[in-house]
């Protein structure tokens, strides 16, 4: 069989398993989901390489699932540590990561906990109380570019640390984990107590937004062009766009597929390799009830993950030569405009 047939049929094959994997978790309880999701994302991992046109030679063939976790005693969830296969390497993490521009961290544990925040679906699902870096999302018209080269919007769901400090220091050191973000060039200001300070609102239900302002090129002042400095910027999630937060240990920003699949990775290893342990911290006397953060997470999961895999899919296949990326730039969002 030529290798172009191969991977076709790798692909076809990868996918029906997947498919077959997700709607199995589907029709299971929540607890018993991890698994199943786990095993469905190594097969989109297959289909993943196998149609990126980037992946030369027989690189699209995966030949592990390339991370790994460890559970501490006891079984926190917040603490578990994972680790990934080196860049480069066949596993399935490193490689879809490569051609996802999401970074790989090798034998340095990366915290469960980090790669939570790191999603979404999490933002108002935390796993302890620390001060979290949890996404930040985009609101907003970009507009018609009449008459100022500026680009704003306003970015949302700033923790209400930020807010209630109220100062330009907090929310500067806030934005420097959102390295896209923090390269504004100003945010909406107000006086207060004599003194200018940032102009953050506060949300009913928590955290806070500011309006945020980027100058454009020159020349570059349409609706078009700022809808591409926009996604430049931004990574698309469920039909909106979000400033993603950088892991202080890592050099990027984790694609979301790869933060799902990191944090799956330490669910499933402490179900398969300590059940007990997963026992005792989802439920009591034998009923397994998940806690209400890791139950919302396992209740999406089936839902979500086909969408960001289908994303994945066109950002591979849009992919020229491996050797054209650049592995510390940030990940580059999917085709598809945002929904503003």
């Amino acid at each position: 069989m030529h290798s172009h047939e191969e991977r076709h049929h790798t692909f076809v094959d990868a996918l029906k398993s997947m498919e077959r994997l997700f709607r199995q978790a589907e029709e299971q309880p929540p607890a018993a989901r991890p698994l199943p999701l786990l095993h469905g994302l190594c097969q989109a991992a297959r289909a993943i390489a196998s149609c990126a046109p980037g992946v030369a030679d027989d690189g699209w063939r995966l030949t592990s699932n390339g991370i790994r976790s460890t559970a501490p005693l006891p079984g926190d969830l917040a603490d578990i540590a994972l680790v990934t296969e080196p860049p480069g390497s066949a596993g399935g993490f490193a490689r879809v990561s490569e051609i996802l521009g999401s970074p790989v961290w090798g034998d340095t544990p990366l915290r469960l906990e980090d790669a939570w925040d790191a999603l979404p679906v999490n933002l108002d699902h935390p796993l302890t109380d620390r001060r979290r870096r949890t996404p930040l999302y985009v609101h907003g018209d970009v507009g018609d570019g009449s008459p100022h080269a500026i680009l704003t919007v306003v970015v949302c769901d700033i923790p209400d640390h930020v807010i209630r400090a109220g100062t330009s220091e907090a929310l500067d050191e806030h934005l420097g984990f959102f390295p896209p973000a923090a390269t504004c060039h100003g945010y909406g200001c107000h006086v207060r107590d004599g003194a200018l300070v940032p102009a953050l609102s506060p949300f009913p239900h928590g955290r806070g937004g500011i309006r945020m302002n980027w100058v454009m090129p020159q020349g570059e002042t349409g609706r078009s062009a700022r809808l591409d400095r926009l996604r430049s910027m931004t990574t698309e999630y469920a039909g909106n766009r979000y400033f993603m937060p950088v892991i202080p240990s890592l050099r990027a920003e984790l694609h979301p597929l790869m933060a799902w699949w990191a944090v799956l990775c330490g669910l499933g290893s402490l179900m398969h390799d300590r059940p007990d342990d997963w026992r005792a911290h989802l439920g009591t006397e034998g009923a397994v009830r998940p806690t209400e953060s890791v139950s919302h997470l396992l209740r999406e999961a089936p839902r979500e993950l086909p969408h960001l895999i289908a994303e994945a899919l066109e950002q591979a296949a849009a992919t020229t030569s491996s050797h054209d990326q650049d592995r510390s730039s940030r990940p580059k969002s999917g085709p598809h405009h945002p929904a503003m």
